[in-house]
């Protein structure tokens, strides 16, 4: 699956028809870039929305997903869309610096509990 990334920020509508031209299978607002950074839902629930509507794709959101926080964060999101989503996970699923894997399953099993 291809899948173009794009941080929040003020996009005006004709330079959203050009992502039309994107060879991607799914678009993912994120606003940490693997820092953390939580991501601002109500601030993302319009540009996942005008996404959507413009180019046809599913998408997904990135930023401060944590196995502690997911479950509140999807049922939120998805109650501000009104659909399912993606979500991305980098650094709540890591150590000091190291990927761990108890963290990661966490998460998945938070997100399938939400997303069933």
């Amino acid at each position: 699956m291809s899948v173009l990334s794009l941080p929040i920020r003020e996009v005006q509508a004709p330079a959203l028809q050009h992502l039309r031209a994107y060879p991607v299978d799914a678009f993912l607002i994120d606003s940490s870039h693997g820092t953390g950074r939580l991501l601002d839902l109500e601030q993302a629930t319009a540009f996942y929305k005008e996404l959507r509507e413009v180019t046809g794709l599913p998408g997904g959101v990135a930023g401060g997903f944590t196995p502690d926080n997911v479950q509140a964060r999807v049922r939120m999101f998805r109650r501000m869309v009104g659909e399912d989503f993606s979500t991305d996970m980098e650094t709540g699923a890591c150590t000091g610096g190291q990927f761990n894997p108890r963290k990661a399953a966490r998460y998945v099993r938070g997100a399938r509990r939400e997303f069933s």
